[in-house]
């Protein structure tokens, strides 16, 4: 509608097309994963770090790339804290590279006692991604899921 709006209606369908092309060939990269690791979403552009639950974009990203939600106990986004952590119990953490920048970095990340508990903090497992990427949503989700996929995996998980 937009294309057909500016006179683009070409270009439009072009996109279109493209789109789903390179979108069925997301899912079936992901469906051929013989694994879900369980990953854990961390929120943490100012203040304290929230939890990705069921209900939010780092939820539905999380599923796209196959991967499960640890924090799927927990509804929206909740403050992070030690019990938690230890309860949703994740394979990888994975945080947007702005947040992971305001905590501190994985040094600072792998400081918090709890989260150096988990599975992925023994092993030391975190992925980061541009946040406008991985929960954006846009004309790039096809790519965004196939990388998240493809980066959880080599994470470990």
């Amino acid at each position: 509608r937009v294309a057909e709006a500016l006179g683009l209606v070409e270009t439009g369908r072009a996109l279109e097309t493209r789109f789903r092309t390179e979108w069925e060939a997301a899912r079936r990269e992901v469906a051929g994963y013989p694994s879900r690791p369980r990953v854990l979403f961390l929120l943490a552009h100012s203040g304290a770090p929230l939890v990705a639950g069921r209900n939010t974009a780092a939820d539905a990203m999380l599923a796209l790339a196959g991967a499960a939600n640890a924090g799927a106990g927990l509804e929206g986004y909740k403050p992070l804290t030690a019990e938690a952590a230890l309860a949703a119990d994740p394979e990888v953490l994975l945080a947007t590279t702005e947040g992971l920048r305001a905590l501190g970095g994985t040094d600072r990340l792998w400081s918090h006692p709890a989260l150096r508990l988990t599975p992925a903090g023994r092993a030391r497992r975190v992925v980061d991604m541009d946040g406008l990427y991985l929960l954006g949503f846009g004309p790039r989700l096809p790519q965004a899921v196939r990388e998240l996929a493809r980066r959880l995996r080599e994470a470990g998980g």
